[in-house]
C-alpha cells in the first residue's frame, strides 16, 4: 500500500465566510494542477470538519506525492 501525505489549513477568525475560503483554496489547487503536469488529477481535497450545516472550518489536501503537497503548499494563496 502506497503512502498518503497530506496537509490541511484552519479558516480564521471563527466568523470568517469558510465557503468563500474553501473556494479560493480550491481555485488555487486547479491553477497549480493546470501547470504542473504531473500534479494533475492526483492531489483530493477534504473537509475534515464539516457537518450538516457547513463545510466546517478546514480543508485538506492528500496525495500519494510528498513533493506534489509541498509545491502546492508553496502557493500564495495557502501561505
Amino acid at each position: 500500500m502506497n503512502n498518503r501525505y497530506f496537509f490541511t489549513i484552519k479558516f480564521l477568525p471563527a466568523q470568517a465566510d469558510c465557503a468563500l475560503l474553501a473556494g479560493r483554496c480550491i481555485k488555487t489547487l486547479h491553477g497549480f494542477m493546470a501547470v504542473n503536469e504531473a500534479a494533475a488529477n492526483k492531489v483530493g481535497i477534504c473537509f475534515p470538519k464539516w457537518n450538516d450545516r457547513n463545510i466546517g472550518s478546514a480543508i485538506g489536501f492528500v496525495c500519494h506525492g510528498e513533493t506534489t503537497l509541498t509545491g502546492l503548499s508553496y502557493q500564495p494563496t495557502l501561505r
